[in-house]
């Protein structure tokens, strides 16, 4: 089931995504279950009272990666992230925007992992490490310039020993 279906047959607009995931996974509902051994939260989506969840993490608290090509979840991922995954090639202005929401909410941006799709080509790869981003995702499959065996092999292994 997509995503939007789910929202439909919630009867849940759009708008509400962001705030609904953070009073699961957040400061909020995720947060106090994850770091407290009998924990309580209240909130405008999420409500449980002296539940306990096992194994509890080491670090009790699980990093929280925000995900979404959209100015409001580079804001989110700024301001409460762990970590930042467009998903889709980034545009340098949602990376900006993530920055200055880090900034704003008094943190520091390069603390915030910054996962970008991986590019077409591997010679790139360098160019997005001086940019911050800690990680690259490549989807199944790989890019259009990709065609024969010799293709594969040669991109596998510019790519892996970049990350060596």
């Amino acid at each position: 089931m997509a995503v939007h279906e789910v929202r439909a047959a919630l009867r849940e607009p759009r708008t509400l995504r962001g705030r609904r995931g953070r009073g699961r996974a957040g400061p909020g509902g995720g947060g106090a279950l994850w770091s407290q051994e009998r924990a309580s939260f209240h909130g405008r989506f999420v409500s449980f009272q002296d539940v306990f969840c096992r194994p509890l993490p080491a670090a009790r608290r699980i990093p929280i990666i925000v995900g979404g090509d959209t100015k409001a979840a580079a804001r989110r991922a700024g301001r409460l992230g762990d970590g930042y995954f467009p998903a889709r090639p980034a545009s340098a202005e949602l990376v900006d925007e993530m920055r200055r929401a880090a900034e704003a909410a008094g943190r520091n941006p390069a603390d915030i992992e910054l996962t970008l799709a991986a590019p077409a080509e591997p010679a790139e790869i360098e160019k997005l490490a001086r940019q911050g981003v800690a990680r690259v995702s490549s989807a199944a499959g790989l890019p259009a310039q990709v065609r024969t065996p010799e293709d594969v092999l040669r991109y596998g292994k510019e790519m892996i020993a970049r990350f060596r």
